[in-house]
């Protein structure tokens, strides 16, 4: 084999270490690299909010309790979300034994972040502004038409080739307790409706982008919104990250319907629910990476799929809508939820 001289050796050398510092400034220097994301794991372990979290809600949420969200599951939702849960919320009577003061910490243990402002008023609509039922469109999902081909016409776009260059931003709307928004916004009776991630739902008007009503659900909501019109009701279908499916009132905003749609500890909903004939179809994933990287658990258990990847892991149900009931669940892989591969 020909031996490589001293000028191919340091041509293979020179870019090597401008590759290894460039890796070394992603590791130190990158907010959301390794070291970094270590270093707010072992901040937050430090939070007074650890010891209440371990004496008085440890015992269900670190995964001994088989229905309840794991801990991590709980991280995803803002600090203030977490709050209005053992206040006001679903949890208040497991957390009635904590103070005031104790109940934020907590909230802040579990986020890893501050509470946040979410006080801030948004422009409110005037009372002649709502739900006009019937006004583009009058069914819609995320893939706008039933066979998700996603398209637009330049009629109700109102964008062409000839006006794009021009488009000026009409109004903005900055959600007050939020970091990011993940859920795919629908237009539909004259309004935006969109979830957000600090657990609300809001319905804007497409024109001004004042708010005409904002319902507070569990947890941050990833999914798109779906719209149906059933009888004399138009709903909105949607979940959340801790795997609940919702039936709310497009024209108040009302939850008439929650549905949990799986008793996996870890269960979560990011794909959007779909309307079709009478029945909601939702499909749900669970981050069982999170709890498989603390404690003993089967790689498959009750969702059907595997935890490296969620994508694998849908579970599809259906929801009647007068009796709110589940219709059917399928599974995307014939191996039994009760046979784990291995644990």
């Amino acid at each position: 084999m020909r031996s490589l001289s001293k000028p191919y050796i340091a041509a293979l050398i020179l870019p090597l270490g401008f590759l290894l510092a460039g890796c070394h400034t992603d590791i130190t220097e990158d907010p959301d690299g390794l070291q970094a994301i270590t270093e707010k794991r072992l901040a937050r372990e430090a939070l007074p909010g650890k010891a209440h979290y371990e004496k008085h809600c440890a015992a269900c949420h670190n995964g001994d309790l088989e229905k309840a969200p794991h801990k991590d599951m709980i991280g995803l939702m803002t600090s203030g979300a977490i709050l209005t849960t053992i206040s006001d919320g679903i949890m208040v009577n497991e957390a009635s034994m904590l103070s005031d003061e104790a109940r934020v910490e907590v909230a802040e243990y579990l986020s890893g972040a501050e509470i946040e402002d979410e006080t801030v008023a948004l422009n409110q609509c005037p009372d002649s502004i709502g739900f006009e039922r019937g006004v583009s469109p009058a069914d819609r999902n995320w893939g706008i038409q039933p066979t998700n081909t996603r398209k637009i016409d330049a009629v109700t776009a109102g964008i062409s080739s000839e006006n794009v260059g021009t488009l000026t931003r009409n109004w903005a709307v900055a959600f007050p307790g939020a970091s990011r928004v993940r859920s795919q916004p629908l237009i539909a009776g004259g309004l935006v409706f969109v979830g957000s991630h600090n657990g609300m739902v809001y319905a804007f008007d497409s024109k001004t982008g004042c708010v005409a009503w904002q319902t507070r659900v569990a947890a941050e909501v990833r999914t798109g919104i779906s719209l149906g019109n059933v009888q004399e009701t138009s709903l909105l279908f949607f979940g959340d990250v801790l795997g609940n499916v919702y039936g709310a009132d497009a024209a108040t905003g009302k939850i008439n319907w929650r549905l949990r749609a799986d008793d996996h500890p870890n269960a979560t909903i990011t794909g959007s629910p779909s309307f079709h004939a009478g029945v909601v179809y939702a499909p749900v994933s669970a981050l069982e990476v999170t709890s498989s990287s603390c404690c003993r658990v089967p790689i498959i258990s009750g969702m059907g799929g595997r935890s490296t990847d969620p994508l694998l892991i849908l579970t599809i149900i259906a929801l009647a809508l007068a009796l709110i009931t589940l219709l059917s669940k399928l599974f995307t892989l014939s191996i039994s939820p009760s046979s784990p591969l291995f644990t």
